[in-house]
């Protein structure tokens, strides 16, 4: 019986959790230890290495379902402050006068003032007049989508467990089926409403021939 994603990674952190800091270990080892095969271990350890280097820290308040972030992830932090100054007016949606922001207030740097004049050179950013407030231009988008795009290719750089791929195949098997079903509802109904309109037809028909005026012909 396969076990469960969620299990798997419980069985693997509480393992790596109590591991001796600044050894190293072989994956034989982490397998033998957690009863899990060499390439369960392998892949859900790639797993675990590309959430720690691309997800940020976060802590989750079950009292009223928000998130707090506590820091950035470091492959976020590797971004030159030219990027992070584009991925920031992008994320919060500041493309014109009216969404404009002031960069200052959200990313402390001594020398952001440099970046800001370079991004403005390159067309990159907009800096609306007596305001110190910036929005991103098309070519600084641009400029992000390619940040994003080696980003993407840089996490799916990796061969997911057949485990969760399974799951997500049984999840949209599931959706399909749903989908599915509720068309056939939608079939059997129309039916239905056919079925009842001929009846009705046939019903008006009869009126009309005792009336004088049968249906599709003018009185």
């Amino acid at each position: 019986m396969k076990k469960k994603p969620s299990a798997i990674f419980s069985i693997l952190i509480n393992i790596l959790n109590n591991l001796n800091i600044s050894e190293e270990y072989s994956i034989n080892e982490i397998s033998e230890k957690s009863g899990l095969h060499w390439k369960t271990t392998k892949e859900y350890l790639d797993l675990l290495l590309h959430l720690f280097r691309f997800s940020p820290k976060i802590k989750y308040n079950g009292e009223n379902n928000k998130i707090q972030i506590l820091n950035h992830s470091n492959h976020f932090e590797d971004l030159s402050l030219s990027q992070k100054i584009l991925v920031n007016l992008y994320e919060n949606r500041s493309f014109d006068d009216n969404s404009a922001l002031k960069i200052k207030g959200y990313i402390l740097n001594n020398d952001i003032d440099l970046y800001l004049e370079e991004l403005l050179a390159k067309e990159h950013i907009y800096e609306v007049p007596d305001s110190k407030k910036y929005y991103i231009t098309k070519a600084g988008k641009i400029n992000v989508l390619e940040i994003y795009s080696e980003i993407t290719k840089e996490i799916f750089n990796i061969q997911i467990p057949e485990e969760i791929q399974e799951k997500s195949v049984l999840d949209e098997n599931k959706i399909i089926k749903k989908l599915i079903k509720q068309n056939n509802d939608i079939l059997i109904q129309t039916k239905l409403l056919n079925a009842q309109n001929r009846e009705l037809t046939k019903k008006l028909n009869y009126l009309y021939q005792i009336l004088g005026s049968p249906v599709g012909k003018p009185t």
